[in-house]
C-alpha cells in the first residue's frame, strides 16, 4: 500500500543499508524495511498501523458522545486501538528477537505526521498509553519524521562511536529525546525569561 511506498522512499532516501522487503532467514519473516548496524545485529521497521480504522475513527461526526454517532465512534476507536494494540504485540514477536540477530528494539512506522501526533498527544489518554506501553516492549513508534531522525541519530553514532555498546540508547531514541525534553523543559522556562 501507500505507507510501504512511502516509508521505502524516505529510508532509501536517507539510507544505503538499508534493505527493502528482504526475507531475513533465521526469523523467516520479511519486515517492511531493515537495517543491519555495525554489530552486526539487524532493527526491523514495519509499517501495517491501520490507518484506514483511524481516519474511521474520525470520520464519524464529532457529536456528542449520545446517540448512533457517540456509540459508532467509540467502538470504532476501540477497534482502531485493538488494531494497534495487537500489531505492536506482533512487531515484538516477530521482529524483537535478539537470540536470532535482531536488536532489543523494533520501528512500528505511522505514515501519517496525523495519527502519530494524535496517538502520542497526553489528551489522548488511552491512544498515548498504548504508545509508552509499546516503548516499554521495545516497540518504537515511528512517525516519517521521527524515522528520519532516528535512523539520522543511529548513523551519527555509529559513525562516532564504533559503537557497540551505544546503540540501545540510540535505538531508544524518541523516548530519550521526549525525556529528555521534559527534563529540560522547567529548566529552560526560568533561563528564558530572564533576559
Amino acid at each position: 500500500g501507500g505507507a510501504e511506498i512511502e516509508l521505502e522512499r524516505i529510508v532509501k532516501d536517507a539510507f544505503s543499508n538499508v534493505s527493502i522487503r528482504k526475507k531475513i532467514a533465521k526469523l523467516d519473516r520479511m519486515p517492511e524495511a531493515r537495517r543491519k548496524l555495525s554489530d552486526g545485529r539487524i532493527l526491523c521497521i514495519d509499517s501495517k498501523i491501520p490507518v484506514k480504522a483511524f481516519e474511521d475513527t474520525r470520520s464519524v461526526s464529532e457529536g456528542g458522545e449520545g446517540g448512533e454517532d457517540g456509540r459508532t465512534r467509540v467502538s470504532r476507536k476501540k477497534s482502531f486501538l485493538e488494531a494497534v494494540k495487537g500489531h505492536i504485540a506482533k512487531v515484538e514477536a516477530d521482529y524483537i528477537r535478539p537470540e536470532l540477530g535482531t536488536t532489543d528494539i523494533a520501528y512500528l512506522y505511522i505514515a501519517s505526521e496525523r495519527i502519530y501526533d494524535y496517538m502520542i498527544a497526553p489528551d489522548n489518554q488511552e491512544e498515548s498509553a498504548l504508545i509508552r506501553d509499546a516503548d516499554s516492549r521495545g516497540v518504537v513508534v515511528c512517525s516519517p519524521n521521527t524515522l528520519i531522525d532516528n535512523m539520522h541519530l543511529l548513523h551519527i553514532a555509529e559513525r562516532a562511536m564504533g559503537i557497540a555498546e551505544q546503540s540501545e540508547e540510540i535505538l531508544k531514541g524518541p523516548t530519550l529525546l521526549r525525556n529528555s525534553l521534559n527534563t529540560l523543559h522547567p529548566v529552560w522556562r526560568p533561563l528564558s525569561t530572564q533576559n
